[in-house]
Parts: C-alpha cells; sequence; structure tokens
C-alpha cells in the first residue's frame, strides 16, 4: 500500500533487505517519510543501531503488521521512533485490511471493523467476523475486552499436551516480558508420554547471558503459566527473521 502511495506520488521506494549496514545507509541517505514492516523487522533495525550509524531523524508514518505485536516489542519501536505516527495493521490474505489502531499494546477498537464487518464473536477461542449476512472464520486467537478485542496467536500454532490446548503465541510474549529476553520462540517438541511438550528458544537482550538467568526466566514462567505449558526444551539462541521478516529460530540442538 505505501508502495502504491509512492508511486503514485512520484516518490522513491526504498526496498529494505538483510543487510542491516545497507539499511542504515539507505535510510539515512534517503531518510524516507514512511516505513511499512514486521515488527520483528524493525526490532531487528533497532537492534543493528549499534553497529551502524545512528539515526538523527524519524520517519512521520511507520506502518506495522504480517505479524502479532508484542507489548515489550511495541515500546521499543515506540521508544526508537518517539515521533513517529505509529498505525498497527491487522490484516489478512483471505479478508485484506481487518482493523487498525495507533496502539502499540496491540489492542483494536470494535469500530475499527467498520464498514467492512457488521460484528464479531469468539468461537472457542476464535475469532469469527460477520460479512454480507455471513459469518467467516479467521482461524485467528482473540480476547475480547470492553469495545476492543486483541489477536492472540494463530489456530495452527496451538499444541495439545495431556489433553490441554496450549497457545505457543501467549508463551512467547511472557517470555518476552522479562527483561532478561528479547525475542522468543515457541515450538512443539513430540513427547511419548504426553504427546507434545513445550520448547522454547529464547535470545538475551545482553551480551555474556550465563545459563543461571535462563533457570531464573524459567522459574517466573512456570508461577504464571499452567504445569502443561511449561517448557520442557529450552535454551538462549539467536532468533532470525526469515525472508518474508518474520521471525524463525535455528534448529535446537540437543544438550
Amino acid at each position: 500500500h505505501l508502495a502504491c502511495q509512492a508511486h503514485s506520488s512520484k516518490c522513491l521506494v526504498l526496498p529494505l533487505g538483510r543487510d542491516w549496514r545497507m539499511n542504515h545507509s539507505l535510510l539515512n541517505t534517503h531518510q524516507p517519510q514512511a516505513i511499512s514492516a514486521t515488527p520483528t523487522f524493525l526490532d531487528l533495525l533497532i537492534q543493528s543501531r549499534s553497529a551502524s550509524t545512528e539515526m538523527d531523524w524519524s520517519p512521520k508514518q511507520i506502518t506495522i503488521g504480517g505479524e502479532i505485536l508484542r507489548p515489550a516489542t511495541g515500546a521499543r519501536i515506540q521508544s526508537a521512533f518517539p515521533n513517529s505516527r505509529l498505525t498497527l495493521i491487522y490484516a489478512s490474505a483471505d479478508f485484506g485490511c481487518i482493523a487498525k489502531t495507533h496502539r502499540v499494546d496491540g489492542w483494536f477498537s470494535f469500530s475499527s471493523l467498520q464498514p467492512r464487518f457488521k460484528n464479531l464473536k469468539i468461537v472457542k477461542g476464535e475469532l469469527q467476523l460477520e460479512t454480507h449476512e455471513k459469518w467467516i472464520q479467521t482461524r485467528d486467537l482473540c480476547e475480547i475486552q470492553d469495545d476492543h478485542f486483541r489477536v492472540l496467536g494463530r489456530l495452527d500454532r496451538v499444541l495439545n499436551t495431556g489433553g490441554e490446548k496450549i497457545c505457543l503465541d501467549e508463551i512467547e510474549t511472557l517470555a518476552e516480558s522479562f527483561p532478561e529476553v528479547r525475542r522468543a520462540s515457541a515450538f512443539a517438541k513430540s513427547n511419548a508420554i504426553v504427546g507434545q511438550v513445550v520448547a522454547l528458544h529464547l535470545e538475551p537482550a545482553i551480551s555474556n547471558v550465563h545459563d543461571q538467568s535462563l533457570d531464573e526466566v524459567m522459574q517466573k514462567m512456570r508461577k504464571q503459566l499452567p504445569k502443561p505449558a511449561w517448557p520442557r526444551w529450552y535454551a538462549w539462541g539467536d532468533i532470525r527473521e526469515m525472508k518474508n521478516g518474520k521471525r524463525t529460530h535455528q534448529t535446537p540442538i540437543e544438550t
């Protein structure tokens, strides 16, 4: 959408890649008015500043989409670009743009669904939307609070542990709420007894992190999670962006 706007206005479009030094060079040279990216990409752009020239500017508009925006990541983006207008987009490949907000805590107002969707409901945790007198399934897990809703994760990111349904996105969000953790990637590992257990890769917020810090994070998480959701395998590691700018984890090595 931003690229189309730039093209129609006869402005320059700058494609950014995974060469962070090149990204900073392009941004500092051209100082674009708008940036559109996933939360992971923006977070990595901010993190890579230490190895590049500091940005002494802020774009007028930053549009964030393509992933769930975690509160910790949203706070870092807002702190790094205090003068930018932030817009969070909730969209679907099947239904296009569903809702948008200028909040960075992930909550969308019901009114942002208008006029495309007349109403919404939560069925077994899944967000369903009414349009053209039909209900459509989004496959997104959501919660409702007053006149707002928030996307928690995808149904295909829910695993079954001994009959309990565990949302991996919620586990990642909890892990990233601790100051020791910058990013988290939760995934399922097969288990002969309960079928699947939670595994967790954590990227530390500081260098030279030690195993004691990892154990402390796990202790904090266990106090807030039901026992079936406790990570049974966990390790420090790098959380990298994929070609589409979303996050991934390296293949875990058993130790």
